[in-house]
């Protein structure tokens, strides 16, 4: 009898044991086919969704900044699921990584090689190579998001109650310097390696080195009292040597050569992007700081910036006319002019219109372009709201959370841009 009860109850937990197996399984199935039938529905909406980058193919490149599922939010993340990479696909000519190429997830503590490329960014790569989309480098020097230990004696850092690095724990200017170079180097060796060269167009080489703060001209950065405001030039000409370099050695693997001039397809514009770009004063500060550093005349004549990256973080409030005005400046006096990270808040007075603001905007790019300003893309800072960075600001972008399209590309799709005319 007590082998009988014995018995039974192994059964009933052999039972219980498959049933819990059984369950997790068709949980992850129906997980599986709920995430395949949301991806399914956001296909079926970019089929019918303006593919925007098509309108303004004759202008300039529109782009997007995305993320890789695996590395970082599953549920929100684009790169990784198919309907978001075909939404993608469809309507932009361009990506950048919002995250994934920024010098927190690239860095390495070794003297030797500083650089390796995030799994991240290497998905978002692979994606834009299938989908023959261009890409933009971003970004290989900033303050944020980097790893401190670069500035660190043998990558190890002290902080202070206050959260700044204690001084005896940094290294000096030359290590330091160094370790930008390998840095770039890295960086840019393993893009012409590894058969991505002939699409990344653009390299923000430099984010936000100019103050916000009146009267300060150079953000105070670990580069910048470490280094002096000199980091900007050497930044630029490590990047300009890396690029030359490179292009030389792998000039065969993507057929080009110096002698017809191809081999420019393969060397991305190097770009210096801030913020507040439009700004009077901003402007006059990033102006001053270019000038004293990386154009410089005691550093030489040598070509090493191509361009400038305004961010386009703006609001309703913000009076277009001084963007472009400020546009117009820049292309004249650098060369080349990308939007680098558009996207349009409340502002303090208004809140509403985004739809007729992006078409100004867009208006305002069209002919900035065709003036010959040097307006080379605008890329959108986000697929949809509810990736958007500044969500919490209802922050407007093309598509709202369940990737339905608002009334802003719409209005931007119907931009007139005088070449409709000219098919007929």
């Amino acid at each position: 009898m007590k082998n009988m009860t014995r018995l039974l109850r192994r059964i009933r937990w052999k039972i219980k044991r498959e049933l819990l197996k059984a369950g997790g399984f068709f949980k992850s199935k129906f997980i599986d086919i709920k995430r395949w039938i949301c991806q399914f529905i956001i296909f079926c909406k970019g089929e019918f969704t303006p593919a925007i980058a098509k309108k303004f193919a004759g202008f300039f490149d529109v782009g997007v900044a995305v993320d890789a599922v695996s590395d970082w939010d599953a549920e929100t993340a684009e790169i990784g699921c198919w309907g978001k990479e075909a939404l993608i696909a469809r309507c932009f000519s361009s990506v950048t990584c919002e995250n994934a190429m920024k010098p927190e997830y690239n860095f390495i503590l070794s003297e030797e090689s500083a650089f390796r490329i995030s799994a991240s960014a290497e998905k978002i790569l692979r994606f834009a190579k299938r989908k023959g989309l261009k890409v933009r480098v971003h970004v290989l020097v900033w303050h944020k998001q980097t790893d401190e230990a670069i500035f660190c004696q043998d990558f190890r850092p002290v902080y202070n109650a206050e959260g700044e690095l204690e001084e005896m724990c940094l290294t000096d200017r030359e290590t330091l310097l160094h370790r930008l170079n390998n840095y770039i180097d890295g960086f840019v060796r393993y893009i012409y390696e590894n058969g991505y060269a002939d699409i990344v167009y653009a390299y923000d080489v430099v984010n936000e080195a100019v103050s916000n703060l009146p009267g300060q001209l150079y953000r105070d950065s670990y580069w910048y009292r470490m280094i002096g405001p000199d980091y900007i030039y050497y930044s630029f000409l490590y990047a300009r040597q890396a690029i030359r370099r490179y292009s030389q050695i792998y000039a065969g693997q993507y057929n080009v050569n110096e002698e017809d001039g191809s081999i420019n397809r393969i060397q991305g514009e190097l770009l210096y992007c801030d913020n507040y770009e439009w700004y009077p004063e901003k402007a006059e500060k990033i102006n001053r700081m270019l000038k004293e550093t990386v154009m410089n005349p005691v550093h030489g004549n040598d070509h090493l910036l191509d361009g400038i990256g305004m961010q386009g973080h703006i609001t309703l409030d913000t009076d277009i006319s001084a963007y472009l005005g400020a546009m117009k400046q820049y292309g004249q006096a650098f060369g080349s002019v990308h939007v680098t990270e558009l996207d349009i808040c409340p502002g303090e007075t208004r809140k509403t219109g985004y739809a007729e603001k992006y078409k100004e905007l867009f208006e305002g790019c069209v002919d900035a372009a065709a003036q010959g300003t040097g307006l080379k893309s605008v890329t959108f800072w986000g697929l949809n709201d509810g990736r958007s960075w500044q969500k919490e600001k209802a922050c407007s972008l093309l598509f709202d959370d369940s990737f339905r399209a608002k009334e802003e590309l719409y209005t931007i799709a119907g931009t007139d841009t005088g070449q409709e005319e000219k098919k007929h």
